[in-house]
C-alpha cells in the first residue's frame, strides 16, 4: 500500500512560500510524520507537489520547485514529486491525476490524500471528485480521497471575505 499526498500549490513571494502555502507545506510535514508513525515505511509515501503559479516577484521559480526546497529539510527528496503544469486547481486535479496514473496508483489499495488551505477543502473537494468522475484518468471505480485542512492565519474578516469568495466560485461551479 502507498499513501500519496497532494499539495496544492499558493502564491510564492521572493522564491519563498508565501504564508496559505507555508501552512500547507507544514501541515504536510505533519501529515507525513503522522502516516510514518502509522506505517514505518517511509518509502511508501510519495507526495506531489502541484502547482506552476505565479511568483509575486516574476522569477520564475514554480510553486513545486518552492515546495520542493521548502520540504526536502524535512521529508527525504526521493518521497517528492514536483507538478509544475498546473496553475490553478482544477489543472492541480487533472495534471495530479495524470500523475498518479503514471505512478501507478491501486485504487483498491493506495490511499490518495490531498492538502490544502481550510478555506480552500470544499472547492478542492468539489473539483477533484469531479474531474475524476468525468475523465476517468485513474477508474471508473470509486476511491477514497482524504482532505488535509491547512490553517490559514488571517483575522476573521480576512477569513470570512476568503470563505465567501470560495462559496461564490462553488457556486458557479456547481452550475456551470
Amino acid at each position: 500500500m502507498i499513501d500519496y499526498i497532494v499539495v496544492l500549490g499558493a502564491p510564492i513571494c521572493d522564491g519563498k512560500p508565501g504564508l496559505w502555502l507555508k501552512s500547507r507545506l507544514d501541515e504536510c510535514i505533519g501529515v507525513y510524520h503522522q502516516i510514518l508513525t502509522e506505517r514505518q515505511e517511509q518509502q511508501n509515501i510519495k507526495i506531489i507537489l502541484s502547482g506552476r503559479g505565479h511568483d509575486c516577484d516574476k522569477s520564475g521559480i514554480s510553486e513545486s520547485q518552492v515546495m520542493f526546497d521548502y520540504l526536502k529539510h524535512e521529508i527525504p527528496e526521493s518521497n517528492l514529486i514536483q507538478e509544475s503544469q498546473s496553475n490553478n486547481t482544477i489543472e492541480n486535479a487533472i495534471y495530479s491525476y495524470q500523475l498518479l496514473k503514471r505512478l501507478n496508483l491501486d485504487i483498491k489499495e493506495d490511499r490518495l490524500h490531498v492538502i490544502t488551505s481550510d478555506f480552500h477543502v470544499k472547492r478542492s473537494s468539489i473539483i477533484f471528485r469531479h474531474i475524476k468522475d468525468i475523465t476517468k484518468i485513474l477508474s471508473k471505480d470509486d476511491f477514497s480521497i482524504k482532505f488535509w485542512p491547512a490553517k490559514t492565519n488571517v483575522n476573521t474578516k480576512e477569513y470570512d471575505d476568503l470563505v465567501r469568495r470560495e462559496m461564490q466560485i462553488i457556486s458557479a461551479l456547481l452550475f456551470f
